[in-house]
């Protein structure tokens, strides 16, 4: 469908639609490990957006700013997969500011949450940006975006040796994604449940939800999520 609308925009000469699709490809690739092409078409896409913003008016500046958000946060996402995480940094920061420039909440709370899976900073500071980001989730009524804060805070809280609070976060998130059926970021949640539990010497606990991460990724299309599974398991 992405590929078809390429087409499309090509024949018809449109800049901002080529882009569009190429971020579609982009997200479907970086889905499937693909990560050369979900740059190519990432890149691609950010050059195209960063070009028209130079000379877009006012009417247009709202999409550009925030296609350039979500280009940026597609190759921040692919960036970090390839282990470069000073671009990954830098391309979610690109991302916040395209994001809050086009006042999309929920674009920027996801571009947080991609920042902070490559720079924290401080504790304090990695608190305040989680709970604005569980602020714009709930603004804009996205569960989806609030359970992943969630498990973002419960994994920082565990890396500071908070576990309890760690063991609430990552319950409530992984509530929120059995709720919506979103069964891949559910694995994920129980694969960090099965860490935590594993920290405390209970290795039943922990292979009892690593098991059920497990089985969700073998159904997906996540080459990753399987493989981190089966590490854990």
């Amino acid at each position: 469908e992405f590929e078809r609308a390429l087409d499309g925009a090509r024949q018809l000469g449109l800049e901002e639609q080529q882009a569009q699709a190429r971020c579609g490809l982009a997200e479907i690739h970086f889905a499937l490990g693909r990560y050369a092409s979900a740059r190519e078409h990432g890149e691609q896409a950010a050059a195209i957006y960063e070009r028209l913003g130079t000379s877009a008016g006012p009417s247009a500046r709202h999409s550009i700013d925030r296609g350039i958000g979500r280009a940026n946060n597609i190759l921040s996402t692919v960036a970090e997969r390839e282990g470069k995480l000073t671009e990954s940094t830098s391309r979610a920061e690109r991302a916040i500011a395209a994001f809050e420039a086009a006042g999309d909440r929920r674009g920027r709370g996801i571009a947080t949450l991609q920042y902070l899976r490559t720079d924290k900073g401080d504790a304090e500071r990695e608190r305040e940006l989680i709970d604005r980001v569980i602020a714009d989730a709930r603004a804009v009524s996205d569960r989806g975006l609030e359970a992943a804060a969630l498990h973002s805070f419960g994994d920082g809280l565990f890396a500071t040796g908070n576990y309890a609070e760690s063991l609430e976060k990552l319950e409530a998130a992984a509530a929120i994604y059995e709720a919506m059926g979103l069964h891949g970021d559910l694995g994920t949640t129980y694969n960090s449940l099965g860490r935590l539990y594993r920290a405390h010497g209970r290795l039943d606990a922990a292979l009892a939800n690593q098991l059920k991460a497990l089985a969700l990724h073998e159904k997906g299309t996540s080459s990753f999520l399987h493989m981190q599974s089966l590490n854990a398991v």
